[in-house]
């Protein structure tokens, strides 16, 4: 019996800005590497961070690809020809969450995913009953703090610009 999607909120989000990373070849380095994004947008953009969460974008149609790290901002775009950071204007949307419990302190990367991928599937056929909505090819990861969330999308709407 694959997990249950009980557990799931649905809320509605309004309009969000990120900043993305290129995907991360190590998962496991992730805290560095947040370290390095942070120093970089405070040392070279007019971008402010928003909250404490950070959030790691997966594509379901590619699972082995590197998770991208974003992190939510506000502020005005400077003009760079660095291809690094992908500004992303994420519009308003419904929005499935799970928040996981247990002992998250050593949960690993690919447990992780494999609990992702079983509520991928669980979603999916719930959408398909109750909704005539999909799921989104793109979840979040999201760490605050000491929590752990998934978030599917009912509908993702993505503005994309180079930063």
């Amino acid at each position: 019996m694959g997990p249950s999607t009980k557990k799931i909120q649905k809320i509605h989000l309004e309009r969000r800005r990120f900043l993305k990373t290129l995907p991360l070849q190590d998962p496991k380095e992730w805290l560095s590497q947040l370290a390095a994004l942070k120093q970089r947008l405070f040392r070279e953009s007019s971008f402010q961070i928003v909250g404490t969460k950070v959030y790691f974008e997966i594509s379901t149609l590619d699972w082995e690809a590197g998770p991208r790290m974003m992190l939510e901002v506000v502020g005005v775009p400077l003009l760079t020809q660095d291809n690094s950071l992908e500004l992303v204007d994420q519009e308003a949307c419904e929005l499935f969450i799970h928040k996981l419990e247990g002992d998250l302190f050593h949960l690993e990367w690919g447990e992780l995913l494999q609990s992702a991928r079983a509520l991928v599937s669980a979603l999916e056929k719930s959408l398909t009953k109750s909704e005539d909505a999909a799921l989104g090819e793109v979840f979040h990861i999201v760490y605050n703090n000491e929590k752990i969330e998934l978030h599917f999308f009912s509908q993702k709407d993505y503005i994309q610009k180079r930063f």
